[in-house]
């Protein structure tokens, strides 16, 4: 499951942004290059019953429907690298390819919005991945992103 993004803002500072921070927001893509901001999911101490806990949504729940009553929005994520954890739990950063992006969705419950990163099935050569892993998509072709070699480092 990605647990941060990897962000470098256009002076070239690199920002970490991990769920778990109590405010975090993720950079999407929008239209001619402009970033926004969004909140990342619902935070486990959050009272509001409105969203869906955490930050993640499988991509066969939406396919399915299951968000429809959120008025979903597909978008991209602005990252350079996202974090996963492995069977013992250690944090592993993988970077993103040039021309990729994380897949994610933007959900709406009364005016409020919340984002949450698409998750798909792991790739059989990051097996050692636990959980789920961040859909990866070309940014201008929407497509699924299947057998990339990815850069691994250690966190």
């Amino acid at each position: 499951m990605c647990l941060g993004i990897k962000y470098q803002e256009t002076d070239g500072k690199e920002r970490t942004i991990l769920f778990l921070e109590k405010l975090a927001a993720l950079p999407i893509r929008r239209d001619k290059g402009h970033i926004q901001w969004m909140t990342w999911g619902k935070r486990p101490d959050e009272v509001d019953p409105g969203f869906f806990p955490l930050g993640w949504a499988r991509d066969a729940s939406i396919n399915a429907g299951k968000w429809n009553q959120y008025s979903p929005e597909i978008v991209s994520i602005a990252g350079n690298a996202f974090a996963v954890k492995d069977a013992l739990q250690r944090e592993n950063w993988i970077d993103i390819p040039r021309g990729y992006a994380i897949e994610a969705v933007i959900a709406t419950v009364n005016n409020h919005k919340r984002l949450y990163i698409v998750t798909d099935q792991i790739p059989e050569n990051y097996g050692w991945v636990h959980d789920r892993w961040p859909k990866l998509v070309e940014i201008n072709h929407r497509a699924p992103a299947e057998g990339l070699n990815l850069k691994i480092s250690k966190g």
